[in-house]
Parts: structure tokens; C-alpha cells; sequence
């Protein structure tokens, strides 16, 4: 009993002595517009403000460029964090 205890209490130490640290998260995304651009700063500025971690911008013209990017970046193991993803490739309305 008394070694469960002591495994407890070494891990409960082992969780109070992590450290977490501030990081670059990169986002991907195709939003390049003069709209869509003026948004994602908001999104970025207000993302910043959370914390110590910080919103990295890589806006690529088109989403087809931006997918292309994206999957060469995780082919060869540097992936982004964050990348924006399109449900639908069509929208049609119902009447």
C-alpha cells in the first residue's frame, strides 16, 4: 500500500513540475482577400492575446495551393499546426 502511495505521490509531482512553453503555431490558409485578410488579422491578433503563444501567418493564394502545400509540408515531416479545411466543394440551394 504504502508503494502506491508513494507512486502517486511521485507522479502528481512529476505533473506539478512540467513546464509549458510559448509556441510558434503556424496556420495555413487561402483567405488572401482584402476582406478575408482584414479577418484572419483579427483571428490572429485575438489568438495572441490568449497567451504566450503566438499565431504564425502563411496565407497561399487558393485553397488548391494551399491543400499542395500542406501535404508537402507533412510528407516531409514539418506540419503546420493548423490549416483551414473546406467541407463542401459545392454549395446548391434547395428549394
Amino acid at each position: 500500500m504504502m508503494g502506491k502511495k508513494l507512486f502517486t505521490a511521485t507522479l502528481g509531482a512529476g505533473f506539478m513540475s512540467v513546464s509549458v512553453q510559448a509556441a510558434d503555431l503556424e496556420v495555413i490558409h487561402w483567405w488572401t482577400s482584402g476582406g478575408e485578410q482584414k479577418a484572419v488579422t483579427v483571428l490572429a491578433e485575438e489568438f495572441d492575446k490568449l497567451g504566450n503563444d503566438k499565431w504564425v501567418d502563411t496565407a497561399v493564394a487558393l485553397g488548391e495551393n494551399a491543400r499542395a502545400l500542406t501535404m508537402q509540408r507533412i510528407l516531409g515531416g514539418d506540419a503546420p499546426v493548423c490549416r483551414t479545411i473546406q467541407y463542401l466543394s459545392s454549395v446548391r440551394r434547395i428549394d
